[in-house]
């Protein structure tokens, strides 16, 4: 029987995964278990064990508490731990391949961190 808080792991396993652009093989190759095993976890079919969590979130370079972030209601706010909207916004910038462009696109996300929230 699946556990609604397995299937939520698996869920965040599965998006900072695909953030990362690592397919199931790869993650499941890089961490020791076959795909099909990524495929269990991601459904919440099997249970990760905590040893496999460390892994994954090394190879994810991930923050094991951003698996569990949306279970928890006091989320901390540590810049040095990006949320999917993080990663999804470094991917993004990433994919620019004129460095001039790059650089003023990080400029600005630079110059927009420092203004005062409304």
């Amino acid at each position: 029987m699946r556990e609604w808080v397995d299937v939520h792991l698996g869920e965040r396993i599965r998006e900072f995964r695909r953030l990362r652009g690592i397919s199931q093989a790869e993650l499941g190759k890089r961490i020791g278990v076959s795909f099909q095993q990524i495929q269990k976890y991601e459904t919440g079919l099997n249970r990760v064990g905590a040893s496999r969590l460390w892994r994954i979130s090394q190879v994810l370079e991930t923050r094991i508490e951003c698996f569990f972030e949306e279970l928890v209601k006091q989320r901390s706010r540590n810049p040095a731990s990006p949320d999917a909207r993080t990663l999804r916004i470094a991917r993004e910038i990433e994919t620019i391949t004129d460095d001039t462009l790059k650089k003023r696109v990080l400029d600005l996300v630079r110059f927009m961190a420092r203004q005062p929230q409304s």
